[in-house]
């Protein structure tokens, strides 16, 4: 990919037009004393330059930033922080068999050549050296340190030599890391152990828009939350790109960012018998364990080196996402953490837990979760392992089988309760939406904000309001209301089922005859054609030879059932 040209300015010439005319320039530093330096985002009314025009904000000393604030054009500002590198590299040589590779599950992928091709991996570090077990998948990427040659991307100081080998090495050698197929671009922020957030958050943007990574591997982390920060890793997720980072080494329930953000996937180090590598934090931000004590990777120029941390677990679970990359490129962030979760091996407390997060990456058992064709309700043996069976409201012989049997195999329908599905209980508007957006792998709404002002602001179905809202599936039951906790009624379903087959880009033009029904005058008009269409195409028939019932409400057996046509048809 060509790199997209970038204007820069030698000097910060920011004209202001104040009352004072004041003009925005670097002050004058004390060669004794190094300048605070502050990251600043201006509003976007004002028509200002920035240095980088490839980034949304700007890094000034403190006096341009309290001129800026003064003069009321700033957004935010913040002192620019010091991002770690939390491990060291080794220089010990290490020739024995691979055990990570083992540990989660990479020969499954590997059988079947599921290496990550066509998928750019950003590796925001220290640079990487090109080491022979990287020659075939190093990329020319770009160095982001102040005054560096932005083509020089060695690594001088190790650290992400190692790294890029635990993701992408191969040689005669045999595979370093499960994602040998990846093109991997080094991002390089640093010389050294630390770098500031302003540097990190330039290799971010730049990674996603001028490199067109698919996944950034940070294998770093500072323990305070910054705006610059979240705002490059709320982008990130805006534009499908996923963020891997390190949960820190300090052994205990400290946090560290960017990997407690929501989006980004925070790993921890477990050693070769599968237990928390000792120096690994446990806390909220582990989403995932990988191997990550002593394991085998490149080394900083040539040869092999072992290499401990949360730094070089980070790279097992980039790989991961890579190669499901590389499979359906289509997946989403969302969609592929689900995929990762609901794959991991699990350890310790059932389920999540702060020690292993979901558990350790298992990279075949995801492969083969995504390759795998779920079976045909229909050739369910209707016995304990159907997942109706987990239900006692429910009969495995009734009409609604193989609806009810998809719905809940794919994740889109879950009990009311421990052990109950309710199928004839009349599902909510609420409810409706729910199932939608989990069909579309729970994407984060593009705004948190909306007109409607019946919404709990921590209701289960409020994300999933807010995205039917803005993808045009919903407009509400009136301009301020969306009615979550009203049943939802059939020619209502039929208006939404038409609305999602349209966002699905289905052909929604078939449109049946209701003279037939005695009752079809009773279709409320905004709804006719929705109705028409959903007849017509098999999804809503009548409750009788002569009746369809538009305004009786529809049940929760009736959505599935509905909902498995659509889609297995």
């Amino acid at each position: 990919m060509k790199k997209q040209m970038r204007i820069r300015t030698a000097a910060l010439l920011l004209t202001l037009i104040l009352s004072a005319g004041a003009v925005y320039t670097d002050p004058a530093v004390n060669a004794d004393e190094p300048e605070t330096r502050y990251i600043v985002k201006i509003k976007e009314s004002f028509d200002i330059r920035r240095k980088d025009q490839s980034v949304p904000f700007d890094v000034v000393g403190e006096a341009d930033m309290v001129r800026l604030r003064d003069a009321g054009l700033l957004v935010w500002y913040e002192p620019d922080g010091v991002i770690e590198l939390p491990d060291e590299p080794t220089a010990a040589c290490y020739t024995d068999d691979k055990w990570d590779l083992a540990m989660i599950c990479a020969d499954e992928a590997f059988a079947i050549n599921a290496v990550g091709q066509g998928v750019r991996v950003g590796v925001v570090d220290s640079g990487v050296n090109a080491h022979p077990a990287l020659a075939e998948c190093l990329v020319q990427g770009e160095s982001f340190v102040e005054g560096a040659d932005a083509l020089d991307t060695s690594d001088y100081y190790g650290h992400g030599t190692l790294v890029a080998g635990l993701i992408a090495g191969k040689d005669e050698n045999g595979c370093l890391g499960a994602a040998p197929g990846v093109e991997l671009v080094p991002l390089k922020i640093t010389d050294g152990k630390i770098v500031a957030v302003s540097t990190v958050c330039k290799a971010i943007y730049s990674g996603i828009d001028d490199y067109g990574c698919d996944v950034l591997n940070l294998s770093l982390g500072i323990r305070s939350d910054y705006q610059a920060l979240r705002e490059a890793v709320e982008y990130a997720e805006q534009q499908g790109v996923i963020i891997v980072s390190a949960v820190g080494n300090n052994g205990n329930a400290s946090l560290y960012f960017p990997a407690c953000y929501e989006t980004v996937i925070g790993v921890g180090a477990v050693d070769e018998s599968g237990t928390v590598y000792y120096h690994s934090n446990q806390n909220d931000s582990v989403f995932l364990t990988a191997p990550g004590a002593n394991v085998k990777t490149a080394g900083r120029t040539a040869g092999y080196t072992t290499a401990s941390g949360t730094s070089f677990a980070v790279p097992s679970v980039t790989a991961a996402v890579a190669v499901l990359r590389g499979l359906d490129h289509d997946l989403t962030p969302q969609a592929i953490r689900e995929l990762l979760s609901q794959t991991a091996t699990d350890k310790g407390a059932e389920g999540w837990d702060k020690c292993y997060g979901w558990g350790i990456v298992n990279i075949g058992g995801s492969v083969l979760a995504l390759t795998t064709e779920p079976p045909d309700p229909g050739d369910c043996p209707r016995d304990d392992t159907c997942p109706m069976s987990a239900f006692t409201d429910l009969d495995m012989n009734a009409w609604y089988h193989d609806g009810v049997h998809w719905a809940l195999n794919e994740g889109v329908m879950v009990g009311t309760g421990a052990d109950t599905f309710s199928p004839d209980t009349a599902a909510t508007r609420a409810m409706l939406v729910t199932i939608l957006w989990r069909m579309e792998d729970a994407p984060e709404p593009e705004s948190t904000e909306t007109a409607f002002t019946d919404l709990d602001e921590n209701g289960w179905y409020r994300k999933a309001v807010l995205w039917a809202s803005q993808e045009g599936l919903t407009a509400g039951t009136s301009e301020t209301t969306f009615s979550p906790d009203d049943p939802l009624t059939r020619e209502q379903l039929a208006v939404f089922l038409r609305r999602y087959a349209e966002y699905r880009e289905a052909d929604v033009s078939a449109s049946a005859d209701l003279s037939g029904y005695t009752d079809a005058d009773s279709v409320s008009d905004y709804a006719l054609r929705a109705v028409k269409w959903a007849v017509a195409v098999g999804l809503i028939s009548g409750t009788s030879q002569t009746t369809l019932s538009p305004r009786d409400s529809a049940t929760r057996a009736q959505i599935a059932t509905m909902l498995s046509i659509m889609i297995l048809t």
